[in-house]
């Protein structure tokens, strides 16, 4: 972490309810200014305007699927993205890791585990 500011971590998922868990457990573990969008539009809007130090993003979007957010954001750098989604085929993972996705989450999963995981990237 950067001694002059709270690590930004940004958080596309369109559930309000896992929204509110998680933002919950984020903001518990890390004092860390957290961003919330519901597509793969804002975030890659979000991201352009104000890059945040991990992205934690749902593989099912309305307007993209996890794969393509995860090699638009790798694109623009070398931030470290987690996905998540609900009963991904192996396939999927595979591509997702190819893409530069460091950790791939399969719902439902322990809270705390993603935790350690956010951790450790950042």
């Amino acid at each position: 972490m950067m001694a002059n500011r709270p690590e930004k971590i940004l958080l596309v998922e369109p559930d309000p309810q896992l929204v509110e868990l998680l933002i919950a457990s984020l903001s518990r573990r890390f004092d860390a200014q957290l961003t919330c969008v519901v597509d793969a539009k804002s975030c890659l809007d979000v991201e352009l305007l104000e890059p945040h130090d991990l992205i934690i993003a749902e593989w099912d979007l309305a307007d993209a699927d996890g794969l393509k957010l995860a090699e638009q954001l790798t694109a623009l750098s070398a931030r470290p993205v987690i996905l998540m989604a609900d009963s991904p085929s192996q396939q999927k993972v595979i591509g997702a890791m190819r893409a530069g996705v460091r950790d791939f989450f399969v719902k439902p999963f322990a809270v705390e585990q993603l935790l350690d995981t956010a951790q450790h990237l950042l």
